[in-house]
């Protein structure tokens, strides 16, 4: 009974999903002042990836603004990356509770997007939904259907309908070629 209660305890992925773009969005508002428009984020067993929109801040749009040649714009998004990957790397740990192994992160200055890519020491606990759960029961103590042909006697199952049919339609072929 507390295995269960322990497990019920835990996140579906999609709320884990959630909780992390989230709280990375808040994460940019808190170091940038600027919130991402879209951030999704999607587990995959070990993998989390994660794409944000306009992730492109103020103070970059000015400094692109001004076409200064002074100031490499790349350079500028160089050093914001690097500044908030590893507070973005202990969100996710603090969230999974697992430990990352991997943390890919770039930002694409011309569209204003960027992608993280992460690797964890292991899958998350999480609890799958209790309706996938039922839905999957149900399925497996489904019975198969079963048709009637009139003009046979006999029911077949569904799996064996279009082999029998092949096989008869086979047999026709040959006997009208001889």
């Amino acid at each position: 009974m507390s295995f269960e209660r322990q497990i019920n305890s835990y996140p579906t992925v999609g709320q884990l999903e959630r909780e992390i773009a989230q709280k990375i969005n808040s994460l940019y508002y808190i170091q940038f002042s600027h919130r991402a428009s879209r951030v999704d984020c999607h587990l995959f067993d070990r993998k989390l990836i994660i794409f944000f929109e306009d992730v492109i801040t103020a103070v970059e749009q000015t400094l692109r603004g001004a076409a200064t040649s002074t100031v490499n714009l790349d350079q500028v998004r160089t050093l914001l990356d690097a500044a908030i990957k590893p507070k973005m790397e202990q969100l996710i740990q603090d969230i999974t509770q697992v430990q990352v192994n991997r943390f890919i992160y770039n930002t694409n200055s011309e569209t204003g997007s960027a992608i993280a890519i992460v690797i964890l020491a292991s899958a998350p606990q999480v609890r799958h939904k209790k309706s996938n759960r039922r839905k999957n029961v149900l399925q497996f103590n489904k019975q198969k259907k079963r048709f009637d042909y009139g003009d046979r006697d006999h029911s077949v199952a569904s799996s064996q309908i279009k082999v029998s049919l092949e096989h008869e339609d086979i047999h026709k072929d040959i006997k009208s070629n001889i």
